[in-house]
C-alpha cells in the first residue's frame, strides 16, 4: 500500500462479513479499473482504546500523491487565474447533496458533486467551473439515455463496462443512485472523456440487503436478495418514462456498452473470479485480489475481536437473512450452469457470514456467466447428497477455542492486521496472513454461537444519520449503561443516551456498560448548520450594511436546542449581537459609524460576517 498523507477508515458497520467493500474494490483492481483504491483490514486504536477491526483505505482525492494521481485540483486554472476552456475534473453521483456540497443537478432530481476541483461560493471560477461540469455532464448523461448511442465518443467505454459489471455482480442497491464516482480527463488521443471509476462503497451489495419493499414491487423485482436475476436493466423503471433516469440501468441498456461488457466478463472477470475460488490460482491477478481463504486467515482473529468487544453482528432489519443459500457454479469447459435443489445452512458467527458472502458472491458470478456466455448453456440443478457439484469450493471452518465464550483483552498496538504491502506471492511460512496451501484440507467446523456480547447486550440502533441540530435518542437494551462517550465531539455530542448532531461528520458512540463491556454506534451527521442575512444566503466575502440604530436580521438553520450561540465583535462599539445566545433568529445591530467583524458561532461552526455602518 502506498505511501499517503489521507486515509479513509470504513467501519463496515452494515455488512457483517466485514468483507464486501474489500472483495469488490480488490476485483475492480483484479480487472484493471483505473484507480481502484488499494485497503488493508487493520485493528483501529486511538489512544490506546480499541475500536474495532476496519478497512483502511486510499481516500478518494486528486493529486500526484492521490488516488486520482493524473491531475492536480489546480489544473482547471491558466496560469493568469482564468479558467480553462477544456480541464479535468472528479465528481460524485449522489442523490444526498445538499447545500453545503458543490453540486450540478440534473433532470429526475438527480445531483452530482463536484469534488475537484472543490469550489466555495466566494471563488471567483465557482460558477464557470460549475457550469462546464454542467455542461459535460449534461451532454453525457443524455447520450446514455439512447440504447443505441455509441458512448466512445463521450466515455472510456471499457470503464463503464466494467463499473457496470461491479454493481450488477454485486446487486449493489446504491447503484446509480450514490457513490457513483466519474473522472473527466484526457485519453490517449488528448480527447476528454469520462471514466467509470473510481469504485466506492459497497456495503449494500453481495447478498447484503433486503432493499425497499415497495420500490422492487414498482420495478418487477422479486429476486434481490437471491444471487440469480437482472439488478441493474431493471432498477428506477418508471411507467411514465420512456427511459429508466438511473445512469446505471441505460449503462445496462446500451447495446454497444453491453456487448463490451459481455467481452470484458469473459477476458477479465471470469480470470480473475477463478482466482479467488481458488479453481485457477494465477500469480499476477493475486497480487491484486487473494483467494477467498486468504482474505479470511487475513481477518478471521481481527474480527473475532470486534465482535467479541461490542460490535453487533446484526445490524438492523435493512440487513437480509444470512442463515441459507441455495449455491450455485459454472463450469466454463463445459458451459453448465449448476443450481443446488438443497440449501446450505450458515452458522451465525463471522464464519458463518463470512461463507454466505462468499458463496453467494461465488453464486452470483455464476449465474452472469450463464447469461453472458457466448455458447448454448446446460443448465443442471443438483442435489448434495447424491452429487458434488465441480470444483466447488469447501466451506471455510474453525475450531472453537476458549475465547469463544469470554471477550478479548484489547492489545497496546496500531499494528495492522496485515502486511502494508501486498505480497506478490506471500508464502505461507513466513507469515499468518499468506495464502493457505492450495493442497490442504478444509479447516474443521467453528460452533455456531454468536459471540457472546452482541447475543446479550445490544443498542436500538448501530448506525444514525442526522442533519445539523437533529438529536437522537439511543438505548441499551439488556443491560445498564455506566457513562457514554463519541470519538469526534465537534460533530456529535452525547448525553444519557441523547445524541445531538452539530457538524457535518461522523464519530462513534460509545455505551461503555456496568459490566465492563462496550456498545457502539456509528453516528453520521449530514449537513453543516447555515445561516441567512435578510433571507438570503449568507456570503462569507460580502460586507453588509446596517444603518445605526438598526439591525440586520440572521436565521439559524441547524442549530442545536442545547448548544448556546457565542459573539464577538472586532469593535464592539460599532456592531454586534444583541440577542439571546439560545435564539435561532438574531439580530446585529449597528451602534456607530464605522466597521467591524462579527463573529457567529453556531454549534462550534463560525460564521464571520462583515458589517459596514452607516
Amino acid at each position: 500500500m502506498k505511501a499517503s498523507k489521507k486515509f479513509s477508515l470504513l467501519a463496515n458497520a452494515q455488512d457483517d462479513s466485514l468483507s464486501r467493500n474489500r472483495f469488490l474494490y480488490d476485483l475492480s483492481d483484479a480487472v484493471d479499473m483505473p484507480y481502484a483504491s488499494d485497503s488493508r483490514f487493520v485493528d483501529f486504536y486511538s489512544n490506546g482504546y480499541y475500536w474495532g477491526s476496519y478497512q483502511i483505505c486510499e481516500k478518494i482525492e486528486t493529486g500526484s500523491d492521490s488516488l486520482v494521481n493524473d491531475f492536480e485540483e489546480e489544473d482547471y486554472l491558466n496560469e493568469d487565474g482564468t479558467v480553462k476552456k477544456d480541464f479535468p475534473f472528479l465528481c460524485e453521483l449522489d442523490i444526498g447533496a445538499d447545500g453545503e456540497d458543490y453540486f450540478i443537478s440534473l433532470p429526475y432530481g438527480i445531483k452530482v458533486t463536484i469534488k475537484s476541483p472543490e469550489l466555495y461560493e466566494d471563488d471567483p471560477s465557482y460558477d464557470a467551473v460549475k457550469d462546464y461540469v454542467q455542461e459535460k455532464f449534461n451532454n453525457f448523461y443524455s447520450a446514455c439515455e439512447s440504447k443505441s448511442e455509441d458512448l466512445s465518443k463521450y466515455s472510456d467505454v471499457d470503464s463503464l463496462a466494467k463499473i457496470y459489471l461491479i454493481n450488477e455482480l454485486g446487486k449493489n442497491w446504491d447503484a446509480g443512485v450514490s457513490s457513483l464516482f466519474f473522472t473527466y480527463k484526457q485519453d490517449e488521443s488528448g480527447n476528454y472523456k469520462f471514466y467509470g471509476s473510481p469504485v466506492w462503497d459497497y456495503d449494500n451489495s453481495l447478498g447484503n440487503a433486503v432493499g425497499i419493499k415497495e420500490a422492487l414491487e414498482y420495478f418487477g423485482i422479486d429476486d434481490y436478495e437471491n444471487p440469480s436475476g437482472w439488478w441493474c436493466k431493471k432498477i428506477d423503471i418508471y411507467e411514465e418514462l420512456e427511459t429508466s433516469p438511473n445512469i446505471m440501468n441505460r449503462f445496462a441498456q446500451n447495446e454497444f456498452l453491453l456487448e463490451r461488457a459481455k467481452e470484458i466478463w469473459k477476458e477479465k472477470f471470469i480470470p480473475a473470479l477463478n482466482h479467488f475460488t481458488g479453481k485457477a490460482f494465477d500469480e499476477n491477478i493475486d497480487k491484486h485480489l487473494y483467494t477467498a481463504d486468504n482474505y479470511y486467515n487475513i481477518l478471521k482473529d481481527s474480527a473475532h475481536m470486534n465482535y467479541t468487544s461490542g460490535w453487533p453482528l446484526h445490524t438492523g432489519n435493512w440487513i437480509a437473512d444470512h442463515s441459507s443459500l441455495n449455491k450455485a457454479n459454472y463450469d466454463n469447459d463445459t458451459n453448465t450452469y449448476y443450481i443446488n435443489k438443497n440449501s446450505t445452512p450458515y452458522a451465525e458467527n463471522f464464519t458463518g457470514t463470512f461463507n454466505y458472502c462468499r458463496d453467494w458472491f461465488i453464486s452470483r458470478a455464476a449465474w452472469l456467466s450463464k447469461e453472458m456466455s457466448y455458447a448454448e448453456v446446460n443448465e443442471v440443478e443438483v442435489d448434495y447428497e447424491q452429487e458434488t457439484l465441480p470444483a466447488e469450493t469447501e466451506p471455510i471452518t474453525e475450531e472453537p477455542t476458549e475465547a469463544e465464550t469470554q471477550p478479548s483483552e484489547p492489545v497496546e498496538t496500531t499494528l495492522p492486521v496485515e502486511p502494508i504491502t501486498k505480497p506478490a506471492a506471500p508464502n505461507p511460512t513466513e507469515t499468518e496472513t499468506a495464502k493457505p496451501n492450495e493442497t490442504e484440507a478444509p479447516i474443521p467446523t467453528k460452533s455456531a454461537t454468536p459471540a457472546p456480547e452482541a447475543s446479550i447486550h445490544k443498542l436500538n440502533k448501530t448506525a444514525v444519520s442526522l442533519k445539523a441540530g437533529k438529536t437522537y435518542t439511543l438505548k441499551v437494551i439488556g443491560s445498564s449503561v455506566n457513562h457514554w462517550n463519541s470519538s469526534n465531539t465537534k460533530s456529535v455530542k452525547v448525553k444519557n443516551g441523547k445524541v445531538t448532531a452539530l457538524t457535518k461528520g461522523s464519530a462513534l458512540i460509545t455505551a461503555n456498560l456496568k459490566d465492563g463491556s462496550k456498545l457502539r454506534c456509528k453516528v453520521t451527521v449530514t449537513s453543516n448548520p447555515t445561516i441567512k442575512i435578510n433571507n438570503k444566503k449568507f456570503i462569507s466575502s460580502k460586507t453588509y450594511y446596517v444603518e445605526r440604530r438598526k439591525s440586520l436580521k440572521i436565521k439559524l438553520k441547524g442549530k442545536a436546542l442545547s448548544v448556546k450561540n457565542k459573539y464577538k465583535s472586532s469593535k464592539n462599539k460599532i456592531a454586534g449581537i444583541t440577542s439571546k445566545r439560545s435564539a435561532k433568529t438574531i439580530k446585529i445591530k449597528g451602534f456607530k459609524n464605522g466597521k467591524a467583524t462579527v463573529t457567529l458561532t453556531v454549534n462550534g461552526r463560525k460564521f464571520k460576517i462583515k458589517i459596514k455602518v452607516k
